[in-house]
């Protein structure tokens, strides 16, 4: 469980035409440039605090997290972004409204004076964290990704697919591990709760792609970008993720797909010398 007196929720969230983005500090005495954490698709915010807590208390920095529970899409949403755009944006309409909200924050927080900052991003959450990095590359020290999304293509459908034979998968298997039941017990809640927008938002990611923004941030800003990929994930194998992957160091460790919530020791020696 969190510690209280490790964290700082904040009262003032960050307010988007899509609802708002609430955000926790935690341990925000550590010095050092902070951690921003984005948790995945389908991950409750408890267990992203609680990861973000484990990084915080093991690299000795304060760790930012977004929760995006009250943001809300519609379909004619994701048309009506399309229509505006004038070009094809390679990453759909929910990453950059939660990539925006991240940069909205970090402004208001630090007071129009943004710090450098580590990112760990898990997931779909990748997808915001490669956006996040474009939008303030000169503060951007350090990309971690896990087990990311937007690299390997899949059609929707395909992506559906396997996350939903995997969730079955590992449900059952869960229910003779009490940490890993832990995690996907309250993962399925919260997966049904927001069935609608996590949908749609399944939906972005089948549309996104961050391999060229990666290729740019390596290039041209010479950010330095880790994967750590998992090889028994199947969602997104570690032999895919190097097939298409230029200029990222990978890193390949034995574990599932959300690894870094249920044994996240060896994750968490990497991220601490990448970061350190």
């Amino acid at each position: 469980m969190l510690n209280s007196d490790c964290l700082e929720t904040l009262q003032h969230p960050v307010t988007t035409p899509f609802g708002d983005v609430m955000f926790t500090v935690v341990c925000k005495e550590f010095s050092g440039s902070p951690v921003i954490v984005i948790p995945g698709w389908g991950e409750p915010p408890e267990q992203a605090n609680i990861f973000a807590e484990t990084v915080s208390k093991n690299l000795r920095r304060t760790t930012i997290v977004p929760d995006y529970t009250r943001l809300c899409f519609r379909l004619r949403d994701f048309y009506a972004y399309k229509k505006q755009e004038k070009t094809q944006d390679s990453v759909c309409l929910t990453e950059h409204v939660r990539a925006n909200a991240i940069v909205n924050f970090l402004y208001k927080y630090y007071d129009n004076s943004i710090e450098k900052f580590h990112i760990i991003a898990h997931s779909e959450g990748a997808i915001t964290g490669i956006l996040l990095s474009e939008n303030l590359p000169q503060q951007t020290e350090t990309v971690t990704l896990l087990a990311p999304a937007g690299i390997v293509k899949n059609t929707f459908y395909t992506l559906a697919k396997k996350f939903f034979y995997y969730f079955q998968h590992r449900y059952r298997q869960s229910l003779h591990n009490a940490a890993m039941h832990r995690y996907y017990t309250s993962s399925l809640r919260y997966i049904i709760r927001n069935i609608l927008t996590l949908f749609l938002t399944a939906y972005g990611i089948s549309k996104s792609d961050i391999i060229t923004k990666m290729g740019t941030l390596f290039t041209r800003y010479k950010i330095p970008i880790h994967i750590i990929a998992y090889n028994n994930d199947r969602l997104f194998s570690p032999e895919m993720l190097r097939h298409y992957t230029v200029g990222a160091i990978i890193h390949n460790l034995d574990g599932t797909h959300v690894q870094n919530h249920i044994n996240p020791e060896e994750t968490l020696t990497i991220i601490k010398k990448i970061v350190t």
